[in-house]
């Protein structure tokens, strides 16, 4: 069976995906990374939506680069049964099934888990929705910041200042998803693995929402009861502060940062100043704290502060603009990104899989496919051949 680069510690498992836009491919293109056989089923047409998304050159997106590397693609009209039984071939062959439609859709093509489920009795089965199977809002189509809005990102994103609600402008939620679903197939396969059968893995877009904020952003509503002492959030801790030249972030948690931070400033007069004294003191005066700060790096250059904060060892980095993050000495060490040549899209970089695995090692060496790129290939391993394959073709039924 084709996998990506056969070492990877998914290697010898076949993904089915049926999604489309950001949760269910990036959730996909995560477990070819690490190995697995993923193949993408794209509809009649423009395919996934993220072809037409972000940067183009050769037909094909910078965004879809980026969430489909590591996968095949295979083009099937799924409206008739010719394509449902495609279809139903590749999932007698898999391992997993990865769908993102609205509840009910996937039933109406005939592909819900029942049904899939009685075509490959072990098979993972992993629905991703938005707000959940049931529930008033189940119907309603989802998109980042919508959840952004409903889940409490919004609010914890409010200006310490004004008080005024924000989104996070990055498709935050959409990843946090992607890598849940990821993590729960993978402990799905294990649990397979170990006996327990295949199961139906549902992920909701707002739980993995509210899961992802809570243990920091809802840390007051935690702790129940009128007894409870609440200090403002960790959100308020967060701030940007202008230097002479450009912007800097400073996080000296810990008491012990506080006091290096202090000296860095040369204000050692705060380190016993009784309204910071401790961490809760001096999240009870965050306001007072944060105008002292402010005033004070307002006096030096970003790259002096960088050297003192550096000396004393204080955690701290410049904002970096989006052009510099790639030529910054740490991204460069850890070899972050990789550029390569893309057959269609060609010259581009790209940030490899985070996690680096010394037994297993993964090195995602198939790009994202164009639309429809494999699908003589995939329809060939099914055991279609080529007079049935032209036939399907002339028909309309795969592309």
């Amino acid at each position: 069976m084709p996998t990506n680069g056969g070492s990877g510690p998914l290697a010898g498992i076949r993904v089915i995906d049926l999604s489309n836009m950001i949760s269910g491919p990036l959730a996909t293109m995560i477990l070819g990374d690490q190995g697995a056989d993923v193949i993408k089923v794209e509809a009649p047409g423009m395919g996934d939506p993220m072809r037409m998304v972000g940067a183009m050159r050769g037909g094909m997106s910078s965004t879809f680069v980026n969430l489909n590397r590591s996968k095949r693609s295979i083009v099937i009209d799924l409206r008739g049964e010719t394509g449902k039984e495609i279809l139903r071939r590749l999932i007698r062959g898999a391992d997993v099934f990865v769908q993102n439609f609205r509840p009910g859709v996937v039933e109406r093509l005939g592909f819900g888990h029942d049904a899939v489920r009685a075509l490959a009795a072990d098979i993972v089965y992993a629905s991703i929705s938005g707000f959940g199977d049931t529930g008033p809002l189940s119907h309603r189509p989802v998109y980042d910041n919508v959840v952004q809005a409903l889940s409490g990102v919004a609010a914890v994103q409010a200006d310490p200042d004004t008080g005024k609600p924000e989104l996070i402008r990055n498709l935050t939620l959409d990843k946090a998803t992607a890598y849940t679903v990821a993590q729960a197939v993978t402990a799905a396969l294990l649990a397979r693995a170990r006996g327990r059968g295949g199961q139906h893995v549902r992920i909701a877009m707002l739980d993995a929402a509210i899961a992802f904020l809570w243990p920091d952003g809802m840390m007051n509503h935690t702790l129940l009861g009128d007894d409870v002492f609440r200090v403002p959030p960790i959100a308020t801790i967060y701030r940007i502060y202008p230097t002479a030249d450009g912007s800097i972030t400073i996080a000296a948690l810990t008491d012990d940062q506080w006091a290096r931070s202090c000296r860095a400033t040369d204000r050692e007069d705060l380190i016993e100043d009784p309204r910071f004294r401790s961490i809760f003191d001096r999240m009870t005066h965050m306001q007072e704290l944060r105008e002292i700060v402010t005033d004070i790096i307002a006096t030096r250059t970003t790259a002096e502060w960088c050297a003192l904060c550096e000396k004393h060892d204080v955690p701290h980095a410049p904002i970096l603009s989006l052009d510099e993050v790639p030529e910054h000495p740490q991204v460069r060490a850890n070899g972050t990104l990789v550029e390569t040549e893309h057959p269609t899209a060609g010259a581009m970089r790209q940030a490899l899989p985070a996690a680096r695995f010394d037994a297993t090692p993964t090195q995602p060496d198939r790009p994202a496919p164009t639309n429809g790129e494999h699908t003589d290939q995939v329809l060939g391993e099914l055991g279609y051949s080529r007079e049935e394959i032209t036939a399907l073709r002339e028909s309309g039924t795969v592309a």
